[in-house]
């Protein structure tokens, strides 16, 4: 019998994008009959797992844990754990038919020069032992293979991020306090990269009534965002609402939906959006948005076109292209993504 065991690594389980991912696909090996094990660096976040149904080792419990076991896959989607996995690989330690390493934001665009020499430092060490590499876009791809020469481009290829569609209309409706005034929806981490401060200034620029604008998500922005919220009057209109454990029924009921990030990898909350409400506004973050024609898109770096995008978001301007919405979510779809781009491979 083949070997069934799938290894996925993590840090810990704080709800981000590239955490999601490893969720995404540990759920739905486990759903197929793999035996799968999350192994989390440190147990921070362990209870976001109660849905999973597999198997959790916390490393620092279990030491030995990769010594004494063979797999038939394994997965990761932070550069430090791709390239130690890649480095324990050469040295025999793990060992795995397949070790699949994926790429989880656009590293030399996000940061300085000297956290990049550290990221290029775990690139050498381990990616060269990869058998396969995804990126989230060719803009990512591209990055990597200018900026990491030694990488066998034959190992990489562009995956958009899946969705599991039937966890997240489960979610959806789940009976949950949705705001009683009309509103648009913006969800993410309090950082730069977000371009929160950019959306609330396109906000603030909009006369007459519209919409409260209600972004949910934490990070170390908030006081400055608060500040801009401040000076711009708009206390009652501008509610920054925290993480919320789950977004999806407010999601569900905006008025319409917003991302303003300045640059991503890819932005999973975008495939929730689409999934969850017609009315889904974007900005250029990464190129293939462009390509979503049942969107509304616009450059959130031009301020004056991005406000006339929000107004017509507020209209509920619709576009044409319901079968291309749904040829989309068939694309991204969870099972999809799994059996074939990841089995048949």
């Amino acid at each position: 019998m083949k070997n069934k065991k799938i290894l996925f690594v993590l840090p810990n389980f704080h709800l981000g994008g590239a955490e999601r991912w490893i969720f995404y696909l540990a759920k739905r090996f486990h759903n197929l009959n793999y035996e799968t094990t999350i192994l989390l660096l440190t147990s921070s976040g362990f209870n976001k797992f109660l849905d999973y149904g597999g198997k959790i080792v916390i490393l620092k419990n279990n030491p030995f844990f990769l010594f004494n076991n063979k797999f038939r896959m394994v997965f990761a989607t932070n550069v430090k754990i791709n390239g130690a996995l890649g480095l324990l690989r050469s040295l025999k330690i793990l060992k795995t038919n397949k070790l699949i390493l994926r790429e989880s934001t656009l590293i030399f665009r996000r940061f300085s020069y000297f956290k990049t020499f550290i990221y290029k430092f775990f690139y050498f060490i381990g990616y060269r032992s990869a058998d396969e590499i995804i990126c989230q876009s060719e803009l990512m791809k591209t990055d990597l293979t200018k900026n990491i020469f030694l990488l066998n481009k034959n190992l990489m290829r562009v995956l958009i991020n899946p969705l599991d569609l039937e966890r997240v209309k489960y979610l959806s409706l789940k009976d949950e306090i949705i705001p009683t005034h009309e509103y648009v929806l913006a969800v993410g981490r309090l950082i730069d990269e977000k371009g929160f401060d950019l959306l609330i200034k396109c906000y603030s620029l909009i006369d007459g009534e519209k919409p409260n604008l209600i972004i949910l998500g934490e990070g170390p922005e908030r006081k400055k965002l608060e500040n801009i919220i401040a000076q711009n009057n708009l206390n009652k209109k501008v509610l920054l609402m925290g993480h919320h454990p789950n977004p999806y029924p407010i999601m569900k009921n905006a008025v319409g939906c917003i991302i303003s990030s300045r640059i991503e990898g890819f932005p999973n909350v975008l495939n929730e959006m689409i999934y969850l409400n017609n009315n889904v506004l974007s900005s250029l973050c990464v190129p293939e948005i462009k390509n979503l024609e049942f969107i509304l898109t616009e450059d959130i770096n031009n301020i004056q076109k991005y406000k006339k995008a929000l107004m017509n978001l507020f209209c509920k301007k619709k576009l044409i292209g319901k079968t291309e919405r749904n040829e989309y979510l068939k694309k991204i779809d969870l099972r999809t993504y799994v059996e074939k781009n990841i089995l048949k491979n």
